[in-house]
């Protein structure tokens, strides 16, 4: 849960400085297609935590603490409340589809090897990854787009003082100077950037793919619910029907 709310808060800071910071009509090279991308892909992200974490804190603990705390005031002796206390923790890891199972292991004495973590768990967790790796490039590009924006800026400041003075805006030799200038968001820097978003994106959705499958598969009703929650408009189900018309079939494909 904590590594959920970390990548929440850290994507909704980079809403507010790209919205707050950031002038997208900054004269920065390469700047528009980037931010255009990163905006799309930190929205479908930031959907997806924000659903997820609703559904642990309200399907999932809310309803596991209202049972737990009728099942406390129920409880006759000690081992009447510690048997409360492990089915509240089952509870919970089963509705959070953090179970965990024994894998066993030929040359072993006790034939186990340890616990091996849910599909879903596994899922959720290289998500997270994503996201994490998303946030960091994000935040790369922010701060390298305001650094070209302020070139940009301190460059207008000093052609209207000239201007002000009576001066040309730009004389040669500052027009060079100013040339010669190294961006932080070139053209080749800003596609290398555009290409990484783009197999974020990528991984991501097929990340997101799986898990929703895994939750249709789910014996937990609330883990497919989650999976209804996260589609709710029908979006990725069009976008997927979409991709299979545009697929040939393995009969088109094979007289192709």
């Amino acid at each position: 849960l904590a590594r959920r709310q970390f990548g929440r808060s850290r994507l909704r800071n980079g809403r507010m400085r790209s919205g707050v910071e950031l002038d997208p009509g900054a004269p920065v090279a390469g700047l528009a297609a980037v931010l255009k991308k990163g905006y799309l892909l930190r929205n479908e992200m930031a959907h997806f935590v924000s659903n997820l974490t609703s559904y642990m804190m309200f399907e999932v603990l809310e309803c596991a603490w209202a049972e737990f705390d009728e099942e406390i005031n129920k409880a006759k002796d000690l081992d009447e409340l510690i048997a409360a206390h492990e089915r509240y923790l089952a509870q919970i890891l089963n509705g959070a589809m953090m179970e965990t199972r024994r894998k066993t292991t030929q040359g072993k004495a006790d034939g186990l090897a340890g616990a091996e973590q849910s599909p879903v768990l596994t899922e959720l967790s290289k998500m997270f990854d994503v996201i994490l790796q998303f946030v960091r490039l994000q935040e790369h590009v922010y701060d390298a787009a305001l650094q070209d924006a302020k070139m940009d800026s301190d460059a207008k400041t000093r052609m209207y003082k000239r201007q002000q003075r009576g001066q040309w805006g730009v004389s040669i030799a500052n027009g060079e100077a100013e040339e010669n200038r190294i961006r932080q968001l070139n053209e080749r820097t800003s596609a290398h950037i555009y290409d990484r978003l783009l197999s974020l994106e990528e991984t991501f959705a097929r990340l997101l793919t799986g898990l929703r499958t895994r939750l249709s598969e789910h014996s937990s009703s609330d883990a497919q619910f989650l999976d209804v929650r996260l589609d709710f408009n029908e979006f990725y189900e069009e976008k997927r029907k979409k991709e299979a018309e545009r697929s040939p079939s393995p009969v088109d494909a094979t007289h192709a």
